[in-house]
């Protein structure tokens, strides 16, 4: 287990492991990213590429232990997972439409926790700003103000809405980088690494951290993107996953 803050693993075993009901596989998707390699330097990056390479993984996979081939099959992820997930599944049940019946994989349901389902902009601003509003975070000002969106290209046009979200993305600024630090994953929670000095308004620890976002349509457009999940640290994850023993294991190639 990795309490929250924390530096390093502790030996304390999870007793509400998955692995303790099911076999857990996991799929570094698409190619490149964490320990996984791609030297195919015209590879293009989408959901449908990447569905059909993570489903010739996991056909070369279930070929690699056969006596898995039947069981029950579930995909689980979060985040951007909310635009890999459904792909995969369709493309599972597209080819198990034509595949031999030994070679069917027995897709019983997907699972996806806090999922990007869209990447649209105006989807993201209305998820944001439904989310902000429910928490209080936005005043009667840009709320009277965001009563003339309808997150649609129309908004494009609307100067009490164009105001609106300018507000609001300031207020998102403020609150997750800016000086309050609020958590977006957990709005009473913690947060890590807050910068000695800032504004703190709930309680807040003072850990290392460093910024990431990583879906790649907020990388493209934030410049602070970087290592970690915002009120986050992966110091201990960091560290355990780099140890040279763990790498061993995991039969990681020693370049990654």
């Amino acid at each position: 287990l990795m309490q929250p803050g924390a530096t390093t693993f502790d030996t304390t075993l999870n007793p509400y492991a998955w692995n303790n009901n099911a076999h857990v596989l996991f799929l570094e998707n698409p190619p490149g990213v964490g320990f996984s390699q791609n030297e195919d330097k015209s590879f293009e990056y989408n959901e449908n590429n990447t569905a059909a390479n993570a489903y010739l993984a996991l056909i070369q996979w279930f070929n690699r232990f056969p006596e898995l081939k039947g069981r029950d099959f579930w995909i689980t992820g979060e985040s951007y997972c909310g635009m890999y997930i459904p792909y995969l599944a369709n493309e599972i049940l597209s080819n198990n439409a034509q595949a031999k019946p030994e070679d069917k994989i027995n897709l019983k349901g997907i699972m996806i926790g806090n999922g990007v389902m869209l990447t649209n902009l105006h989807w993201r601003r209305q998820a944001r700003d439904t989310f902000y509003g429910k928490h209080q975070f936005y005043g009667p000002e840009i709320t009277t103000l965001m009563k003339s969106c309808t997150y649609n290209d129309s908004d494009n046009t609307k100067p009490t809405c164009l105001q609106a979200q300018n507000l609001a993305d300031k207020v998102s600024f403020l609150l997750m980088l800016g000086c309050f630090y609020i958590n977006p994953y957990a709005t009473i929670g913690l947060c890590y690494g807050i910068p000695t000095g800032a504004h703190i308004i709930s309680k807040l620890t003072h850990q290392p951290r460093r910024r990431f976002y990583y879906t790649p349509w907020f990388e493209q457009n934030n410049p602070l993107a970087s290592d970690d999940p915002p009120c986050t640290d992966d110091s201990a994850m960091t560290l355990y996953f780099n140890d040279p023993n763990v790498k061993k294991q995991l039969h990681v190639d020693s370049v990654s």
